[in-house]
Parts: C-alpha cells; structure tokens; sequence
C-alpha cells in the first residue's frame, strides 16, 4: 500500500481552499500554528497544535471549551492557519455532530485511549493562501 504522501501526490488535484494549500493529505495528524484575533482585545494570537486533516478541512480540539484559541475562534472565525512554511486563512466553525468528534479524536490519537475522551473542536474550512492583513504571529 502507497504511503499518505505517495497517496497525496498522485490522487486527483484537491479543490482549492481544501487542506491541500498547507500540504496536508487527508486523515493526517500534524502540528500546526492557529492565528486567531482575540475577542477582547483583537490582537492576533498563535498557537502551536495538533490539527488533523479530514475531508478536505482541518479540525482543532480540546477537552474542555475554555482554552483562549477556542474562545477567540469562536468570537471570530476568521482565523490563519500555518504548517511550515505554508500558510492559509480560513473560517473556524464549532463542530456539534458527536459522530465527527469522534473522528476527529481517533485521527488524532490512533490506537490511543485518550481517543475515546470527551472533546470540543473547531473545524476550519480554508479559503487559500493568507492575506498581508492578518500577519502571522511568532
């Protein structure tokens, strides 16, 4: 069976605004920096986590919702993402379906128990390439 990156390279072209821009094929878990604005002040802030990449968008999680990146993507869903040297802005939404949580969780931490723990996320839907406006932070 081909590798995730032999699979990524010769499979059919990503649509753009998918994961594709950041170079991360589907099913992968891999750190990220997530750029949101902060919902008191507006400022940007960016945070190194572990993102996993399914069905084109990226998702971000936690256990519990009151981490400062979940609250201020919450507040303002236009967030930055970066992996390397890549980087794109997206819109971050809250995923309710339990179902998708769970996915979420075992792509993340494979073969893992902590997979089958309670958690919130976000999912980022990509819209390309990032804008000047909204500089990476770090």
């Amino acid at each position: 069976m081909p590798s995730d990156s032999a699979v990524y390279e010769t499979g059919p072209p990503e649509p753009a605004g998918s994961t594709a821009v950041l170079g991360a094929p589907d099913g992968a878990a891999f750190r990220a920096v997530l750029v949101t604005r902060g919902r008191r002040t507006g400022n940007e802030h960016a945070v190194p986590l572990r993102a996993v990449s399914h069905s084109g968008k990226l998702y971000f999680s936690r256990h519990r919702p009151d981490g400062d990146w979940y609250l201020n993507a919450a507040a303002n869903s236009d967030v930055v993402v970066i992996r390397g040297e890549q980087s794109a802005r997206g819109a971050a939404r809250i995923v309710s379906d339990e179902r998708l949580l769970r996915i979420i969780s075992e792509l993340k931490y494979p073969g893992q128990e902590r997979a089958m723990e309670r958690r919130v996320a976000i999912e980022v839907s990509l819209d390309g390439y990032r804008d000047d406006d909204f500089a990476a932070a770090g």
